[in-house]
C-alpha cells in the first residue's frame, strides 16, 4: 500500500502542499509541541526575505542619479558665477591711462611734483593722469595744490602743509552709477595724512548718468607736499583701487 492510500485511508486528504502540512499536522497527530526555541515561523521565511532585498535598488539608485544632478548643478552654477565675476573685474579693473588733460593744476597754488620718471608699478600712475577703466568710464585725478584751511575746517590740524586734489569721474556705462562712499587716503613720506573737512571737500554723492561726469575736490593734511602718494577707490567696491603719486622714490 503506497503512502498516499495509506493517508486517505485516515482521513488525509490530497497531497500534502506545504513543509507545514507535511510536518505540522502529521507532528501534531503525534503529539509534536511546535519548533524549538528561536525557529519560529520567521524564521521559515527568512530565505524569502533574503531574496527581497533587491527590490530596493531603485530608491538607492534614484538617490545616486539625484546626487549626481544635484553635482553637477552646483558646478555649473560655480562656473557661471565665477565666469560672470571674471568679467565684472575685468570690467572694473584699469584698462590703461591717457594723456594728462587736467588744466586746474597749473600756477602758483601748484604742488611741487616729484621727477616724471616711468615705469610704475601697476596700479601706480602720476597726478595729472586719467585712467580708463574696462567699462569705458575714466577717472581723473590732477595735480594736488597748496590751499588755506578756513576757520571752519576739521582734520588735518597736526600737518604743517594742506594740500588739495581735484578728481573727475566719467561714467562710460550705459547704466546710472552710484558714487557714494568714494574714499581717498594718503601718504606723505611715511606717514599717513589727514583727511580736511571744509566747504568744497567732499566726495560726491549724486548719481551719474550714462555718458555723464562729476568733479569734487579733496583736501589733505600733509608733511611734505612734494612726497604724496593717494589712493583713490570709487564708489562702494565698484571699482579697483588706483594709485596716484608725485613721489621721487617711486620708479
Amino acid at each position: 500500500m503506497s503512502n498516499n492510500q495509506g493517508w486517505q485511508q485516515q482521513g488525509w486528504q490530497g497531497q500534502p502542499q506545504s513543509w507545514q502540512e507535511q510536518q505540522g499536522r502529521p507532528g501534531q497527530q503525534q503529539g509534536w509541541a511546535g519548533p524549538p526555541p528561536g525557529q519560529g515561523p520567521q524564521h521559515w521565511n527568512r530565505g524569502q526575505q533574503r531574496k527581497s532585498w533587491p527590490r530596493r535598488h531603485p530608491v538607492l539608485l534614484t538617490f545616486l542619479i539625484f546626487s549626481g544632478v544635484l553635482v553637477l548643478g552646483v558646478g555649473g552654477c560655480t562656473a557661471i558665477l565665477g565666469a560672470a565675476i571674471s568679467e565684472n573685474d575685468k570690467n572694473h579693473s584699469v584698462a590703461g591711462v591717457e594723456a594728462d588733460k587736467s588744466g586746474d593744476t597749473t600756477g602758483q597754488n601748484a604742488a611741487d611734483e616729484g621727477d616724471a620718471g616711468s615705469g610704475l608699478p601697476d596700479g601706480v600712475y602720476r597726478f595729472g593722469s586719467t585712467v580708463k577703466f574696462g567699462d569705458g568710464s575714466t577717472l581723473q585725478v590732477g595735480k594736488p595744490v597748496k590751499f588755506k584751511r578756513d576757520e571752519f575746517a576739521a582734520g588735518g590740524e597736526d600737518f604743517k602743509h594742506a594740500v588739495k586734489v581735484k578728481l573727475t569721474f566719467t561714467n562710460g556705462t550705459k547704466k546710472t552709477f552710484d558714487p557714494t562712499l568714494t574714499t581717498g587716503n594718503i601718504t606723505s613720506g611715511d606717514r599717513e595724512g589727514d583727511s580736511i573737512f571744509q566747504d568744497g571737500l567732499d566726495a560726491p554723492d549724486n548719481k551719474i548718468l550714462p555718458g555723464r561726469k562729476i568733479t569734487w575736490w579733496m583736501g589733505y593734511g600733509v608733511d611734505n607736499p612734494k612726497d604724496l602718494t593717494l589712493d583713490v577707490s570709487v564708489g562702494f567696491l565698484d571699482y579697483d583701487d588706483v594709485i596716484f603719486t608725485n613721489s621721487k622714490s617711486a620708479p
